[in-house]
């Protein structure tokens, strides 16, 4: 292979992924744009539900939780889901910094691009 060759193949494959964000110890994704974030992090009392659970796993570099979840249903009628073991994708992998299993949580949800994600997770003492 000539050298334009290989820095080309090179520089692609240290691009930065779309939605991947760099912090001090591994590579966040990111499953929304900041334009994303910033709408689902605006409180919508119709379609944001609320609940208190306790983590089950947590994957910060994956952007992921594991929760058991109560009966949701929001009042706009765009979630309405039986009590379950759910895997919940979180608007910014940020929120997950601090827990650890079994931590108890309060948390919010809204449906975003089809998928119920956390728009809001805090610890509870």
């Amino acid at each position: 292979m000539e050298l334009r060759t290989w820095v080309v193949a090179i520089a692609l494959v240290t691009l930065p992924v779309h939605g991947a964000v760099a912090s001090s110890s591994d590579l966040a994704f990111e499953w929304l744009s900041p334009t994303e974030r910033l709408q689902a992090q605006r409180p919508d009392p119709a379609k944001d539900v609320h609940f208190t659970s306790f983590v089950e796993t947590v994957d910060t570099t994956g952007g992921v939780v594991a929760l058991f979840h109560p009966e949701l249903s929001s009042r706009d009628g765009t979630i309405s889901m039986r009590p379950r073991m759910m895997t919940f994708h979180v608007i910014s992998s940020g929120l997950l910094r601090g827990l650890s299993p079994r931590d108890k949580v309060h948390v919010t949800v809204r449906r975003i691009r089809g998928a119920i994600m956390i728009t809001n997770i805090q610890k509870l003492r």
